[in-house]
């Protein structure tokens, strides 16, 4: 469904007018909760220039999902080991030697909606979560606490199943523990 059909869901579970402004607000606000569950990924690549050890993230940025070489998180009271450490929006690396250019792959916000022709950046079979969501809210205006606590317990319900579906379908690589030479490839 686009930005327009979620609305015209929204008011169908509703009796009194609402403005699109506000199903938009709650659309995009159902997005920005249902994003750490989605896991959508986007990627960057980090030019490891001489002696520049801070970037800025991007502005949609939620967690570090994978690295082009092999750093570690660390500890912020960690000042002597090679890695990384995420302080506020800046991404620091601490102790490297990499040149070129690092590809940083991470989980990002799911984009908000704002032209009616939007598309969210969800499976298309939870884009009733959107409704639902919406639709507490709407039901929590009125002051319908009974179909608000309905509504809600839907949506709730709903997402456990969007988070069955995520951790199904999505594809974690393990290493392979090569058998003729020990170890594990990489």
């Amino acid at each position: 469904m686009n930005l327009k059909e979620l609305r015209f869901e929204i008011l169908k579970d509703n009796s009194d007018p609402i403005a699109n402004t506000e199903m938009n607000g709650w659309i995009n606000r159902a997005l920005d909760d249902l994003s750490m569950i989605a896991r959508y990924t986007k990627s960057i690549y980090i030019p490891m220039t001489s002696g520049a050890t801070d970037y800025v993230l991007p502005a949609d940025f939620l967690e570090v999902d994978a690295m082009s070489c092999h750093l570690s998180r660390l500890p912020l009271n960690d000042f002597h080991s090679e890695g990384y450490k995420l302080i506020g929006s800046t991404l620091k690396f601490q102790n490297t030697r990499i040149k070129g250019n690092i590809e940083l792959i991470y989980i990002a916000s799911l984009p908000h909606l704002a032209s009616d022709t939007d598309i969210p950046a969800i499976p298309t079979p939870f884009h009733d979560l959107l409704v639902l969501f919406s639709v507490s809210k709407a039901k929590f205006k009125d002051e319908l606490d009974d179909m608000q606590r309905v509504a809600l317990r839907e949506y709730n319900l709903r997402k456990e199943d969007f988070i069955r579906y995520i951790n199904r379908t999505r594809s974690v690589p393990r290493p392979i523990k090569n058998v003729y030479g020990g170890g594990f490839n990489e």
